[in-house]
């Protein structure tokens, strides 16, 4: 029984002493250490607000480069409706 503790303890012994060896020959060093690449976040663009137009066909956002203006009716008098102007 006392041949069986030492045995054990042996071991133990033998396998702390192999886990604190220092690091061989394949284990990278420093210098094959991989380059850390940190990712920097994009900031969103502030959105314009689209503008938007009531035309005869309903309310609907208008494209870039366009403005709504007062439209009229055919004997010139103001109607309820926009009228869409691009440059």
């Amino acid at each position: 029984m006392k041949a069986l503790a030492i045995l054990v303890a042996g071991l133990l012994a033998a396998s702390w002493l192999l886990a604190s060896a220092p690091a061989g020959a394949d284990t990278p060093g420093p210098a094959a250490a991989k380059k850390v690449v940190r990712h920097h976040a994009r900031r969103a663009r502030p959105q314009q607000s689209a503008q938007v137009a009531c035309t005869v066909y309903g309310c609907h956002p208008i494209p870039r480069n366009c403005h709504p203006v007062q439209g009229y009716d055919f004997w010139g008098n103001p109607s309820a409706f926009d009228d869409v102007v691009c440059r």
